[in-house]
């Protein structure tokens, strides 16, 4: 009897194991971009080739994981894109990023913002007002150019060229103060360098003795679905803090894309 209660504790424990090392291979192989070879498998996760082979081959049968017959890799299959779609579609964009526009008031002292691009314009979706008596003033369902606007920039900076074209032709870019920009070529450079650096600003484009800071909201697939800011007026938004602002509303944006799904992993070697 001992020794068969000592049989089946070891079956569970081996049977432990196995589950935990299906969710490893599958955590790498999405940690690779959905995609990675055997040798690269065993390579990351310590796992003998024969023991990663007999647990794909196991998870290809189930649907979790395909094999590229091109190069004999191995990729995520569509049951996993399945499971994470009932998740996915219960994610509620400004309800998921309430606490982090809460977050932003409380380490900033700034109003924060959430804007979408609707047409050819930005839309102020949500916001929270900061402490302070004086703010700049916006509101839930505003519209903005997306020229002017530190929003706007972000939201346009990863789009392909002939769109970012098509809006700035139908909407125009109108000078709202001395410091718009109000031609394509410079507001090109612009977005070159929104792209590069990771945030936008809104140096009192849109009204003189404001300015903003915004940053990417990206969804699961790494595109950008919103940008997250803070305004607050030219006097407290000044060259002194601004490095500071900018670290802090850089990381927020980002953690409210983690918790939409986004993943920024190193690929394997």
């Amino acid at each position: 009897m001992a020794k068969k209660i000592m049989e089946n504790g070891s079956n569970r424990n081996k049977s432990v194991q196995v589950l935990e090392r299906c969710f490893l291979i599958l955590e790498a192989i999405a940690a690779n971009q959905g995609e990675a070879s055997l040798s690269a498998l065993s390579k990351s996760l310590f796992i003998p080739h024969s023991t990663i082979h007999r647990i794909l081959s196991c998870l290809i049968k189930l649907g979790y994981v395909e094999q590229n017959q091109q190069n004999g890799h191995y990729r995520l299959g569509l049951k996993i894109l399945s499971l994470s779609n009932v998740i996915l579609g219960k994610l509620d964009l400004r309800k998921v990023a309430r606490e982090y526009l809460e977050e932003l008031v409380q380490e900033t002292g700034e109003s924060a913002n959430l804007l979408v691009l609707h047409g050819n314009e930005v839309v102020y979706i949500d916001k929270v007002d900061g402490p302070l008596t004086v703010r700049v003033i916006s509101f839930i369902g505003k519209r903005a150019s997306v020229h002017t606007t530190g929003g706007g920039k972000v939201l346009l900076s990863e789009m392909a060229l002939p769109d970012i074209i098509e809006i700035l032709k139908h909407k125009g870019m109108p000078r709202l103060t001395q410091y718009s920009i109000t031609d394509v070529p410079t507001f090109l450079d612009e977005l070159n360098k929104v792209r590069k650096q990771g945030f936008a600003l809104d140096n009192e484009e849109s009204e003189i003795g404001a300015k903003c800071i915004a940053a990417p909201v990206r969804d699961h697939k790494g595109r950008i679905i919103a940008s997250l800011s803070i305004s607050g007026p030219s006097s407290r938004l000044t060259p002194a803090n601004m490095q500071n602002l900018i670290s802090i509303v850089k990381r927020v944006a980002f953690k409210l894309s983690t918790a939409l799904g986004y993943s920024k992993e190193e690929r394997l070697g």
